[in-house]
């Protein structure tokens, strides 16, 4: 597999991530109510869960030691992700329920896209939601079976939520009861390969340093 970069910026696995899980939780929750308001954020509670039951859904970008951004995609099972289409599905409760991760093995076919969350310092002078996006598509690429089709859902709560969707060809297939426009994609592994290269073809990415990918492991 391919690395990528921006100089001083680092992408972290969250299964090969060495800061403590309580910490981490902090961090990102801190991050996401910059963006979307304390009482929208998810909360320290969940995204603890979240790193404990499924931490190979979290990618990390960091601009030295500062965190500049998250994206949180889990692979799920096939009866989670046909709840996830429904009006009425909360992601929140993933985990507290019978499907969630549990028993999910590679190759994964489905994910539920949940966030990717840029601290506003970072939005409109870095490349940061692309680094992420594309770490995402690598590890999708990664982790898929050639011949088997990814299937993706997702809820979008903003414009830019929506435009992240649409960036991973994503089409919108219903609204929840909150009013947040649920997407969804089926792609095979020829279109993920498309979405890497268009990724990396943006003029942000052009010509940049390869990014070093941080080893370790998530502590309690």
């Amino acid at each position: 597999m391919k690395t990528m970069s921006l100089s001083n910026f680092s992408i972290e696995y969250g299964d090969t991530q060495s800061v403590p899980i309580s910490n981490l939780a902090i961090e990102l929750n801190a991050v996401g109510a910059q963006v979307y308001g304390v009482e929208t954020a998810l909360s320290v509670e969940i995204l603890t869960n979240w790193l404990q039951t499924c931490p190979q859904g979290f990618y990390f970008l960091r601009s030295e030691s500062t965190l500049a951004g998250y994206l949180y995609a889990m692979p799920i099972t096939k009866a989670e992700y046909d709840a996830s289409l429904d009006s009425e599905y909360d992601e929140r409760t993933l985990y507290q329920n019978e499907f969630g991760s549990a028993g999910v093995e590679k190759p994964y076919r489905y994910y539920l896209f949940s966030s990717l969350v840029v601290a506003p310092q970072f939005r409109e002078t870095t490349p940061a939601s692309l680094l992420l996006r594309l770490a995402f598509l690598r590890r999708l690429i990664q982790w898929s079976d050639s011949n088997s089709l990814v299937c993706i859902s997702a809820q979008a709560l903003s414009r830019n939520g929506e435009s992240c969707a649409q960036s991973l060809m994503m089409e919108k297939v219903g609204i929840t009861s909150k009013n947040w426009i649920i997407y969804n994609a089926v792609l095979s592994n020829e279109q993920l390969l498309f979405l890497e290269d268009k990724f990396q073809k943006k003029k942000l990415l052009k010509n940049v340093a390869p990014m070093p990918i941080r080893k370790g492991a998530l502590k309690s």
